[in-house]
């Protein structure tokens, strides 16, 4: 009986110790939306970048924006969230996550997008639980409301674990 107990106790600190070691080496990377680049010279004159990330200021066409995704290689990527504004009454902000094998293939991808004019900020996230070694993010911004303001891609965070 003892040495049953013991047995069942050192299992139980075991798996505990892992669990730790596990929380311990996810990844949590935020990234300001400034390091964003537009996605055609069109786009290019649409946006400005602000301390809160980059906005559409072009009041007839949305304009789109492509971030890197840090990832170290062969990354399990649990989380993909975006902050973002959306101040137009009938466009969304949208945003593709992209993931990459090795070799450049495609093993995700989804498209979350917001759901209509709000003034505070929104948060739109994928969770892939994919191994992946490269990725890509694309924002499409409404265009400039005259009521409302600039819509804007705030910031961007990757949770992952090696």
């Amino acid at each position: 009986m003892t040495k049953k107990l013991i047995g069942m106790t050192m299992g139980v600190a075991m798996a505990a110790m892992l669990s730790v070691r596990l929380a311990a080496a996810t990844t949590d990377t935020g990234t300001n939306a400034v390091i964003c680049n537009p996605s055609s010279s069109a786009d290019a004159n649409r946006i400005t970048y602000t301390v809160n990330g980059v906005q559409n200021n072009d009041g007839s066409n949305t304009a789109n924006v492509d971030c890197p995704l840090t990832l170290n290689t062969s990354t399990f990527v649990t989380s993909v969230g975006m902050t973002v504004f959306d101040r137009h009454n009938v466009d969304n902000v949208c945003c593709t996550v992209e993931l990459q094998d090795l070799a450049g293939g495609v093993i995700f991808t989804a498209t979350p997008c917001t759901s209509g004019f709000q003034s505070a900020s929104m948060s739109l996230s994928v969770s892939p639980n994919f191994m992946s070694s490269k990725g890509h993010l694309r924002c499409n911004i409404p265009r400039f409301h005259s009521t409302n303001g600039n819509s804007h891609l705030a910031s961007y965070r990757v949770i992952s674990t090696p």
